[in-house]
């Protein structure tokens, strides 16, 4: 499976919204196929998410822990 790009900014059009009464925000996010039964399903897969500042600078990228789809 290759990488994709999913390009949002932190407002709602995007799916993000204020987490809590604090300045953090959430967004959730489907990964289609990913259900029972599907073509990822038993695969381990790794989430990763890269923030660009202005000037496509790279501000800091985050990987998660290996997980696998059920």
């Amino acid at each position: 499976m290759t990488a994709a790009d999913l390009h949002q900014a932190f407002d709602a059009a995007s799916g993000w919204k204020l987490s809590g009464t604090g300045a953090d925000n959430e967004c959730a996010q489907a990964i289609p196929n990913a259900g029972p039964g599907g073509p990822l399903a038993g695969h381990t897969l790794r989430l990763v998410a890269s923030l660009t500042g202005q000037g496509a600078q790279i501000v800091t990228i985050r990987r998660s822990d290996p997980f696998v789809l059920a």
